[in-house]
């Protein structure tokens, strides 16, 4: 299991890059060197990351639901970092994207380090090999 690099992101708002930062964080890269992909945007971002994704790591981005009555059960068994999705106390409109470890967050890349809201239904972004 790799080392988590803290990173904070270099954008913020409707424009942000949490996204971004979050999975250079757990690729131990620089923000620079994952693609920007408008991840803020409805549109082909997850096209976009999968494919930088299997082309420079053998890897595929997924996305799970969880629910919270179900988090503790899931992660019983399991230990990675992955990425946490969900609504702000900044903003009702625009997600917010930080580092989790078993359904816990574990890094916040904006600066303020308020973290994501406890909502019903987590929505986690899980890095896995890509199948050949």
């Amino acid at each position: 299991e790799g080392k988590l690099i803290p990173l904070k992101q270099t954008r913020l708002g409707e424009t942000g890059n949490c996204f971004e930062t979050c999975i250079a964080s757990l690729l131990n890269l620089e923000i620079e060197q994952v693609p920007d992909l408008l991840a803020y945007e409805h549109g082909p971002w997850m096209e976009k990351i999968n494919e930088w994704l299997a082309s420079k790591y053998k890897l595929a981005y997924i996305i799970l639901y969880l629910p919270k009555i179900e988090r503790d059960c899931f992660f019983s068994d399991k230990d990675f970092y992955h990425v946490m999705i969900g609504n702000t106390n900044r903003s009702s409109d625009i997600k917010h994207a930080v580092v989790g470890r078993r359904g816990k967050m574990v890094h916040d890349p904006h600066p303020d380090n308020i973290g994501i809201l406890d909502d019903d239904m987590l929505k986690i972004g899980v890095l896995v090999s890509q199948c050949l």
